[in-house]
């Protein structure tokens, strides 16, 4: 009988939770479960459940909109990776629909007596004034609201067993639109971000990042308890992007700053009813945003992350080491996964 703890990781085919299923597999010292909202003998996901299955990583089928199939799931497990669901940026209240899908995971987690907690609160551009520490006090952050939340279900709900919670926050820059040359039918690459040539974005490579963040809290609970780790690996320019993918690939690639307007006009929105727009222009001030805000990164600087997490990937490498040339994720998790 395998006597190992049980971890959850809910979508477990996304890029953070591929990484935290590597990560854990490699050290194995956890019964893993990944969740995934398709049948598990969906044709589009059969070679990849096939994969985990090899590794020993248990697949199951959850709606982790349904706390009651979730609290089935995460019963007797030790621990939990939670990551928000999928929600268009297009539908109504999208966030605060973010945000009520990730409550019903900490629910269903709290209510099944799951002892440690990890969020992931990628993008998230909204923090509370309450501030949290890391690293013996040393270091300050800010919780996000969800991360608040968390917090006080875990303290003030009369079933918890909660210990530790905390939570992990990374930002991503978009991937680049493919544009093809008229004149002699190659393709180029168009890096359209909406901020300056010379404002300098956080990058972290998720694929790499995420599932070593998970490993240092599972094995130093108590150090790490109600913390909010913001994982930044360098800091990089538009151009910068665009220069690197080109030196690395051998591809053409541009920089070009992404207005409103052309966000709109790339995600089909340009001539679309009010509001859908209105929706589309909430996103776009959400990605600026949660650069630009100071809150999010003015007590995270990329010594500390690269102090907790050695080694973390640079843009540069992960061209190197991964191949990517623009494909989608879709098309480019495939490689990943192997």
């Amino acid at each position: 009988m395998n006597q190992k703890p049980i971890f959850v990781i809910t979508q477990g085919f996304s890029k953070q939770g591929s990484s935290v299923i590597k990560t854990l597999v490699s050290e194995n010292e956890y019964q893993l479960v990944a969740l995934t909202s398709k049948p598990v003998d969906d044709d589009s996901r059969r070679d990849q459940v096939a994969r985990l299955q090899e590794k020993q990583v248990r697949v199951v089928q959850c709606n982790v909109s349904d706390k009651d199939a979730l609290v089935q799931v995460f019963r007797g497990a030790y621990g939990a990776f939670l990551v928000k669901p999928l929600v268009s940026p297009f539908e109504p209240n999208f966030k605060e629909r973010e945000f009520a899908a990730l409550q019903v995971q900490i629910d269903a987690a709290i209510e099944a007596q799951v002892t440690h907690i990890i969020i992931s609160g990628t993008d998230s551009g909204h923090f509370t004034n309450d501030q949290t520490t890391v690293l013996d006090d040393s270091t300050t952050t800010y919780r996000t609201p969800i991360q608040k939340y968390l917090e006080e279900k875990a303290t003030n709900d009369p079933k918890s067993t909660t210990k530790y919670v905390s939570t992990i926050n990374l930002i991503e820059f978009s991937r680049p639109l493919v544009e093809t040359d008229s004149s002699d039918g190659s393709q180029s690459f168009t890096f359209a971000i909406p901020f300056d040539v010379d404002q300098k974005i956080p990058y972290v490579d998720p694929y790499t990042s995420t599932g070593r963040v998970v490993s240092l809290f599972l094995h130093d609970p108590v150090k790490y308890n109600r913390a909010t780790l913001a994982v930044v690996a360098e800091y990089l320019t538009p151009g910068t992007i665009a220069s690197t993918f080109s030196e690395v690939t051998g591809l053409k690639a541009t920089y070009r700053f992404q207005t409103e307007q052309n966000f709109l006009d790339a995600s089909g929105l340009g001539q679309a009813p009010p509001e859908y727009q209105m929706m589309g222009k909430a996103l776009y001030s959400n990605f600026r945003k949660s650069v630009l805000d100071p809150f999010v990164f003015k007590y995270c600087d990329t010594s500390l992350s690269n102090q907790l997490v050695p080694n973390q990937s640079t843009f540069k490498q992960f061209l190197q080491n991964t191949n990517w040339k623009g494909e989608s994720y879709q098309d480019f998790r495939f490689k990943l996964n192997k």
